[in-house]
């Protein structure tokens, strides 16, 4: 067993020394997604997707305790009213700041959205978002919701510029044509849109002012290869 446990070690360690270097990664996937638009559509390809290009209000960490996002704290102020502090400084991918406007506008935006399943299900408490401040949003439920902060972890924030006057027969062509300067997929996550050919490849790029600093890969291209053995 010696002599396997020492090919091992040197196969990772050479994996590692790859990894490290390399500029660009390429990932063998079974299924596309099927819309950029991040509260379109809420299946596993396009949240996986999702996560790369905006960002979220509230995460999970490992353990799947709820960690800050792009809100940095909550509380809820009484039995259906919460209050989410914003975190400072993030960017969206054409350089504008995210503010509690973008965050309003999303979670208004999800109560209405129409796709084959859209991701309403995670606002549907929700009867009204005030702004106290850029930086501060004040969330009026439909009764008391103790747990509406783990319902949150999965409102992606779109930047309300990008998607302002968008309507139910153009947003997908929106979101699908592109990002920053091409359209509405503008995100704050680690990596900005670049191309997405369906049922072929979809490519991202590094953003470099990612608030949680830079990705190691410059470019991922997720490939989708639907036979198992020829993606192995």
């Amino acid at each position: 067993m010696k002599p396997l446990r020492i090919v091992t070690s040197t196969l990772v360690a050479a994996f590692a020394v790859a990894a490290a270097s390399a500029a660009n990664l390429t990932i063998g996937l079974g299924t596309d997604v099927t819309a950029l638009d991040p509260h379109y559509h809420n299946v596993t390809p396009n949240n996986n997707v999702g996560a790369h290009i905006f960002g979220y209000l509230v995460m999970r960490n490992e353990k799947s305790q709820l960690i800050p996002g792009l809100a940095t704290e909550w509380k809820a102020i009484d039995a259906t009213t919460w209050e989410f502090k914003l975190r400072r400084g993030v960017k969206f991918h054409d350089g504008s700041e995210m503010t509690a406007e973008d965050v309003k506008f999303s979670i208004e935006r999800m109560k209405t959205i129409a796709g084959p399943n859209p991701a309403t299900i995670y606002v549907r408490r929700v009867d009204t978002v005030t702004i106290v401040d850029p930086y501060t949003v004040r969330i009026t439920t439909l009764g008391p919701s103790p747990t509406l902060a783990n319902d949150f972890i999965r409102v992606f924030i779109v930047s309300h510029r990008a998607a302002a006057g968008l309507t139910p027969q153009n947003a997908n062509e929106a979101f699908n044509r592109g990002g920053a300067g091409a359209g509405a997929a503008v995100g704050t996550g680690p990596f900005k849109f670049v191309s997405w050919t369906p049922r072929d490849a979809f490519v991202m790029e590094r953003f470099e002012q990612y608030w949680r600093g830079p990705s190691p890969w410059q470019r991922v291209t997720r490939k989708e290869v639907p036979n198992d053995p020829a993606r192995v």
